[in-house]
């Protein structure tokens, strides 16, 4: 199988692989990006509780509204609960745990 095909154009399996290379080109290149979300870890580090309580929400969601609720607004619903919750888990479970973690060593 050539790249090119014999009338010039590439195929879709190439425009298909080309694809998945420039999503993980953008991907890596957005992440190394210096701006204003290189600060957002200031504030706390909310990824654990974002870990922790996302699939108990998401899946209660799913229960109270059903599976045919439209994901876009599944995914809103979800991190509107799920971002406090991982910030009251950082501010006072977490940090306060990290502190006490000097004392006992």
């Amino acid at each position: 199988m050539y790249l090119i095909a014999d009338s010039g154009f590439l195929p879709l399996a190439a425009i298909t692989w080309v694809r998945y290379f420039s999503i993980t080109y953008l991907v890596l290149y957005f992440a190394f990006l210096k701006g204003r979300l290189n600060d957002f870890g200031k504030l706390g580090d909310y990824s654990y509780g974002i870990y922790i309580y996302a699939f108990p929400i998401q899946q209660s969601i799913v229960a109270l509204l059903g599976k045919d609720f439209p994901i876009y607004q599944h995914t809103l619903l979800a991190f509107i609960i799920i971002f406090p919750l991982s910030w009251l888990s950082w501010h006072y479970i977490e940090k306060p745990t990290i502190k006490l973690k000097a004392i006992f060593q």
